[in-house]
């Protein structure tokens, strides 16, 4: 019976740490999306300096 209540705890803190992985990896996700956003557009800025400049 002891070993009973010692599995259920473990497996109650288990899927709490799981729940606490899942809420990180979107967390890491929408922030490598965001880094993503941000690099294309950066690139494309660097790209109409680079077409501007060769205007002039």
């Amino acid at each position: 019976m002891k070993l009973d209540v010692s599995l259920m705890q473990q497996d109650k803190a288990i899927k709490k740490q799981l729940k606490v992985i899942k809420k990180l990896q979107k967390r890491v996700n929408a922030e490598q999306r965001k880094k993503n956003q941000l690099a294309s557009q950066l690139k494309r800025s660097q790209h109409r300096i680079k077409e501007l400049e060769n205007q002039q």
